[in-house]
């Protein structure tokens, strides 16, 4: 199964803003995507990557559709399985501020480590999606 650990494939290339360098992203055994695609019979250029775009005067609205394939439906033994929702994806950026301090000329009381802020925050998130998850997964 090719599985590429990357998201807004295709909507990155209708908003053409898909560079090159992502037909070069691989799968677990070393197959790239523009590898995949020439198994297709797609040849994937840069001109071709902009002849891809749209037009946003032409489009009102786009949802990427695809078959999912994933871990789990790998661990049931399913070779692909049917989308009956779609999930929003948001990427941040987070910058955590503070500053270290020698541990034998700082006590822990005047400390303000980012590292430390920055832990306690993913495992807050990581709480956070795992106790929602319970209630929308099936």
């Amino acid at each position: 199964m090719l599985c590429f650990q990357s998201t807004f494939i295709g909507s990155a290339a209708i908003a053409g803003i898909l560079p090159v360098s992502a037909l070069q992203i691989t799968d677990k055994s070393g197959v790239t995507i523009q590898d995949a695609l020439k198994k297709t019979s797609i040849e994937v250029s840069e001109e071709h990557l902009q002849q891809l775009r749209y037009d946003p005067k032409s489009v009102w609205g786009y949802v990427e559709i695809h078959i999912e394939q994933g871990p789990v439906l790998e661990w049931v033994g399913f070779p692909l399985g049917v989308v009956k929702g779609i999930a929003g994806q948001t990427r941040l950026k987070v910058t955590m501020r503070g500053s270290q301090g020698h541990a034998g000329t700082v006590p822990m009381s005047m400390r303000h480590d980012p590292m430390a802020t920055a832990a306690e925050a993913i495992v807050l998130l990581e709480s956070l999606c795992n106790i929602h998850s319970r209630f929308t997964c099936n």
